[in-house]
């Protein structure tokens, strides 16, 4: 993590800064960010990977407007909904490990335990996907 970001959290921690102040700093850190870095480029992470992105950027939208979308979703959000699975009744839970085993994933949500649900996030923290065209760029990353 950088040393500006670090900074941020403090101060949303220690009670300087609200929650959407904090976001728009974040936001442009990371805006300054991108415009420094190769654009193709993976961030740099390490040790555990803490969210799961995804950016869409166009040039050019609908009415002129370059339109972007940036995504952070926490990993611990991930988590938490990996584990909420074992409360989904039986006869949904049955169909959903059914389509998940006819897809190749033989993932058995009511018994599923943290050790497992880590291995999944683990896994998630090689994801890169790049994809671009002559007007928007996607980009789906672990960071």
């Amino acid at each position: 993590m950088s040393d500006d970001r670090s900074k941020i959290l403090g101060m949303l921690k220690s009670g300087k800064i609200s929650v959407s102040e904090a976001e728009e700093l974040l936001d442009a850190l990371g805006k300054t960010t991108e415009k420094s870095s190769e654009p193709a480029a993976k961030p740099e992470s390490c040790g555990r990977a803490k969210y799961l992105c995804v950016m869409v950027q166009a040039d050019e939208g609908r009415h002129g407007k370059c339109e972007n979308v940036n995504i952070r979703v926490p990993l611990a959000l991930v988590r938490a909904g990996v584990k909420m699975g074992s409360v989904i009744p039986t006869h949904a839970r049955e169909k959903i490990d059914g389509a998940l085993k006819e897809k190749g994933l033989n993932i058995d949500l009511e018994n599923i335990d943290d050790a497992q649900i880590e291995q999944i996030v683990e896994s998630l923290r090689d994801l890169n996907i790049d994809i671009s065209s002559d007007n928007e760029k996607v980009r789906v990353y672990c960071e």
